[in-house]
């Protein structure tokens, strides 16, 4: 069995014999944002064995904590509108009627309603192949380090983090000039008995390089500072903007530029419950994906639901 790692950037195989694991199922999800947290249900409700892995401590990701819904991605349907409906039905709500927590205790019902167990404050920090699959993951909680084995293993972290760890071709910042996306910080304040906020532009971060964004952050924190001489700052987060600055070399690539000039592809892709029975041993990815399709104006669309993830 191979184990492969990122060390320093870059993805280091090692030779390894291990075989007794600290749990086995038969999906594993990575990352419980929304797409993790939806394709595990789904695969937990067509009687799969699920377990979904979280480095932070709280489950629902932007949908949750950044009240990112079906309108931002220029999507309807689907599970989260059924949570959303049903979690403001369930609240009494005193100001107005989205808050996060209650989005989150109906995602977490939703779980343990299809029997997905959820690991947070996990990272995985490596994946065990057997010739050209990968059959389960070395993950790291902070004190100790625990193995997984699975038939299937899911990315659906915000960045690829798994797919970073395999030898699949990537692409880093813009393709013009490697530039990555500017950064910055994000400060909440008081001002007399206000609570007030601003973001601090601090310039542009190479975050998957560890000594730029050790230095970059020391150096925005530092000149974000010059606010304390008139206010007492309550927090101070970073925002790097990590969503913008890794691609990967697919079957096909559509950049954004190439859509402005009308190139159209026909491109279809599927997951569906009876691909989970046939393909169990083998390993798939998973991770927000956008279809874009151009219409002819005037063109008549049937509407459906979307599905489940």
């Amino acid at each position: 069995m191979i184990l492969s790692m990122l060390e320093n950037g870059l993805v280091v195989k090692k030779a390894c014999n291990i075989t007794d694991f600290d749990y086995c199922c038969n999906v594993l999800c990575v990352g419980a944002g929304s797409a993790g947290c939806y394709a595990a249900d789904s695969a937990a409700k067509e009687g799969a064995t699920v377990i979904l892995l979280e480095f932070g401590e709280n489950i629902g990701g932007m949908h949750v904590c950044g009240n990112v819904t079906g309108y931002y991605y220029g999507a309807r349907g689907g599970s989260y509108e059924e949570d959303d409906r049903k979690s403001e039905a369930d609240t009494v709500f005193l100001t107005n009627h989205r808050h996060w927590e209650q989005r989150q205790i109906r995602l977490t019902e939703r779980l343990s309603e299809s029997g997905v167990k959820v690991l947070c404050r996990h990272s995985v920090i490596g994946l065990y192949w057997e010739s050209d699959r990968i059959v389960g993951v070395l993950a790291f909680n902070g004190t100790q380090r625990i193995t997984i084995k699975a038939d299937i293993t899911v990315d659906a972290t915000s960045d690829g983090h798994l797919i970073r760890m395999t030898e699949v071709k990537k692409q880093y910042g813009r393709p013009s000039d490697g530039s990555f996306a500017p950064f910055g910080v994000f400060l909440q304040y008081t001002e007399g008995l206000k609570l007030c906020s601003k973001n601090n532009d601090s310039g542009i971060m190479d975050h998957y390089s560890q000594t730029d964004f050790s230095k970059k952050t020391v150096m925005a924190h530092a000149n974000a500072s010059h606010i304390l001489e008139k206010t007492e700052v309550v927090n101070c987060a970073l925002h790097t903007g990590v969503r913008e600055g890794l691609t990967y070399e697919g079957e096909d690539t559509v950049r954004y530029e190439e859509l402005l000039s009308g190139r159209r592809k026909e491109m279809w892709y599927e997951l569906v419950p009876t691909d989970w029975l046939k393909r169990l041993s083998k390993a798939v990815y998973i991770t927000t994906n956008i279809l874009v399709y151009g219409v002819d104006v005037g063109t008549i669309l049937r509407v459906q639901s979307i599905g489940n993830s």
